[in-house]
């Protein structure tokens, strides 16, 4: 008991620091979905598209795992929001390996986003909806296009992800090529 209750005031005690560092005001509630659109998966795209200077990114729902309420945004929400340590890489593939990768994430897409993933720091229940942004994938031709444009095999393309990605099996491009 002793130590339960000392770790609970550890936790008390920096919830209430990280509380008192005020980052942001917003306008609107950001909402998480595990399918569908969100808000955040759509700023979080927009953000990891920033940090690793490129004009695509991918990133998946499970990552987010509460709301923002509308108004103040303080450090701690951000942490309950998202626990775990967030790596962005910046991946360069040729257009055929980039192909390749999006094709292992759509062959693993249902099964992944109720996949409960645990471990390597993540601290979310499922590893959720893969999301694209500045790539679109038509099922029906099995073409990849970026930002509208036919992706060619011999191109060279730069886009953002976690580097999460590159430690689970799922795709194993990031690992061979990546």
């Amino acid at each position: 008991p002793g130590d339960a209750a000392e770790i609970a005031e550890y936790q008390e005690h920096g919830e209430k620091l990280l509380a008192r560092n005020k980052l942001a005001r917003i306008k609107a509630p950001m909402t998480t979905n595990l399918i569908g659109h969100s808000r955040l998966v759509n700023e979080g795209l927009h953000a990891i598209m920033e940090k690793a200077d490129t004009q695509a990114g991918i990133l998946s729902s499970g990552l987010f795992l509460t709301n923002l309420p509308k108004g103040i945004v303080d450090r701690n929400q951000l942490h309950q929001m998202l626990p775990h340590a967030m790596h962005v890489m910046r991946v360069t593939l040729d257009g055929y390996n980039l192909w390749r990768l999006i094709q292992e994430m759509e062959k693993n897409r249902n099964f992944l986003t109720k996949f409960p993933q645990k471990g390597m720091g993540f601290r979310g229940k499922y590893f959720g909806e893969l999301h694209y942004e500045g790539l679109r994938y038509d099922h029906d031709a099995g073409q990849l296009f970026f930002h509208e444009d036919l992706v060619s095999p011999i191109k060279t393309y730069q886009v953002a992800m976690p580097d999460h990605y590159l430690f689970i099996p799922f795709f194993p491009t990031l690992s061979i090529i990546g």
